[in-house]
Order: C-alpha cells, then structure tokens, then sequence
C-alpha cells in the first residue's frame, strides 16, 4: 500500500508540477524515491517484486487518474506573474 501511494503521488508531482523544469523535476522524483523506497537492507524473506508491483500499480493509477481529472486538476493550478519595469530608476544597481 505505502509503495503504491508513493507511486501515485510521484507521478501526480511530475504530471502537475508545471513551475519547475521536466528534468528538475525528474531529478527531484528520482532522488526522493531513492532516499524513501530504497531499503538500507535486504533480506530474503521480504518480497521485493511485490512492492515493483505496487510501485508500477501506483504509477498507472495515477496516469489513469490524471486523464480522466486533467481539467479539474489544472483548473486549481496558480500562476503567479512578476511584474517588470521599464523604468531605469526602479531597477536595483545589485
């Protein structure tokens, strides 16, 4: 269940996240399933290929849930503008 959530919740961040770069992204998804999924021991008498199985069961939840969600789920995305001057006075010398 927990790699299955993990799944999930990766592959919604990397669907929905539009602020930063895909690679970011990617790299920031990577490295937290790394530091969070990747057991510091292994032993023989747990099943591996189970939690590969949920993993993937929550990677393709999530891809299903996006396509059949993707407008309510865009339509809660904030877009935040900056303003830019053309007025040389307002520009910081730093």
């Amino acid at each position: 269940m927990v790699y299955w959530m993990a799944g999930f919740w990766l592959s919604m961040y990397l669907l929905v996240e539009r602020s930063v770069n895909p690679g970011k992204r990617i790299l920031r998804a990577v490295c937290l399933a790394l530091l969070v999924l990747l057991p510091s021991t292994f032993q023989a008498n747990v099943s591996y290929r189970t939690h590969a199985i949920g993993l993937g069961l929550g990677v393709v939840s999530a891809l299903v849930y996006f396509q059949g969600n993707r407008n309510s789920v865009r339509s809660t995305e904030v877009v935040e503008l900056e303003e830019t001057s053309d007025d040389p006075e307002e520009i910081s010398p730093y």
